[in-house]
């Protein structure tokens, strides 16, 4: 697989999960002797993340493992997706 192929699959698995990932977490998506080591995961990571800098969304790690969420600064309009509104 290219990297740009495995590149496309890390952030696919990310956008498509609720959860937080872990770097083992990615591998396993892969079948059994086609997942890339966990180096390569990480670079590939560090790689989305330079991406996303400058859009609406950045790829963070947390304690629990990898995910996509809004920057900080446009929470504020996306948080007015959920207010509760009077009718």
């Amino acid at each position: 697989m290219s990297m740009e192929f495995l590149r496309n699959i890390i952030e696919a698995v990310l956008f498509a999960n609720k959860e937080t990932m872990t770097v083992d977490a990615i591998r396993s998506v892969f079948p059994e002797g086609q997942a890339p080591d966990g180096s390569q995961i990480r670079a590939l990571l560090v790689e989305i993340a330079a991406d996303y800098s400058g859009r609406g969304l950045e790829l963070v790690e947390v304690s629990s493992g990898f995910r996509f969420q809004v920057k900080s600064e446009n929470s504020a309009w996306v948080s007015r997706l959920w207010e509760e509104r009077t009718i």
